[in-house]
């Protein structure tokens, strides 16, 4: 799986006051939850919802929510150019969010738990104008199934937030009921093209909302989000691209400065070869007009000094230096 775990930010330190009033067994969410939102699909929009927008791709609900007194959402649709894998990691990577999300204003980890892949986030988004920034301290958690090609991303508002970040009145309004779920399910693997989601949500904004911020937030909030991701992962596609591009030019560049090494290091072995063979060529007639005596083989000293330093030539080495070329590109 592409990066899809690895892509993900761990801040150096995270706030001194996470330690205190909050812990992922009593706030997080729980296995039941993840595993009941991974059997959602497309077809699972038909008991009470409100159809309001309806396009080629993607559609938008909407059902009143009696336990929260305000209505849920749900957008679902596919995205045929971009891999499940880029559409999640956008989302989670909290300092990538930053840079392609220009309704942030704040974004930090307080908190992770690895054994669930949950963490505790601040985030402050802006709203509307004339409206406040609106502030949420929620727990996120992520469920991977490989076996069918499923990620669940929920989130969950923290009851009494207020004592584990405390509340700006004059600057943010603080939302506490929130709670959205992103389900990708990807068409082949998470790493081709190709994949459904539905992403259902509600919040409180804790206000009156003016009734034109209202239809905005109704008919183009959830998609023009999901817009903004896909966008988001098309970008990370182009970096993961070039990062890839970029580390086989250093893989090359590095065979390539071996290379020449190994050349520079033969050249020079030959260069003292040739030192040495000059001065038996020079003590060869001597040897000769002395009558040197035959070894074993029958051939005499001169003989193979010759035969034993032309065997080692670069003539006859090429050889040897292409299949030592040929296996240091190999890895």
């Amino acid at each position: 799986m592409k990066l899809l775990l690895s892509y993900h930010w761990s801040p150096t330190l995270f706030l001194p006051i996470a330690a205190v009033g909050f812990s992922f067994h009593e706030n997080g969410i729980s296995d039941e939850v993840m595993l009941a939102e991974a059997k959602l699909n497309l077809d699972c929009d038909r008991e009470n919802w409100e159809i309001i927008r309806n396009e080629e791709n993607s559609k938008v609900l909407r059902r009143w929510h009696a336990d929260t007194g305000v209505y849920e959402f749900r957008c679902s649709g596919s995205y045929n150019d971009i891999t499940a894998s880029d559409f999640v990691d956008a989302q989670m990577d909290l300092v990538f969010r930053k840079k392609w999300d220009p309704n942030v204003e704040k974004l930090e980890l307080v908190r992770k738990d690895e054994t669930t892949d949950s963490e505790l986030i601040h985030w402050i988004t802006k709203f509307p104008y004339p409206l406040y920034p609106r502030e949420y301290v929620f727990v996120r958690r992520r469920y991977i199934n490989e076996k069918d090609r499923c990620i669940v991303i929920a989130n969950c508002a923290v009851t009494d937030s207020a004592k584990i970040i405390p509340t700006t009145e004059n600057k943010y309004v603080r939302v506490e009921t929130y709670r959205s779920v992103m389900v990708v399910r990807a068409h082949e693997s998470f790493d081709c093209k190709g994949f459904d989601y539905i992403l259902s949500y509600h919040d409180n904004p804790e206000s009156s909302i003016p009734r034109y911020a209202y239809n905005w937030l109704i008919n183009y909030g959830g998609p023009y989000y999901l817009d903004q991701v896909h966008d988001a992962a098309k970008e990370l596609e182009k970096q993961r691209g070039q990062m890839l591009v970029n580390m086989m030019a250093e893989k090359t560049d590095a065979g390539n400065s071996a290379e020449i090494s190994v050349h520079k290091s033969c050249s020079n072995e030959d260069n003292e070869k040739s030192d040495i063979k000059g001065k038996l060529e020079k003590a060869e007639p001597e040897i000769n007009s002395s009558q040197s005596v035959p070894n074993a083989s029958g051939k005499s000293d001169s003989d193979i000094h010759n035969k034993t330093f032309s065997n080692t030539s670069p003539a006859n080495g090429n050889s040897e230096f292409s299949s030592f070329n040929e296996c240091l590109f190999l890895d």
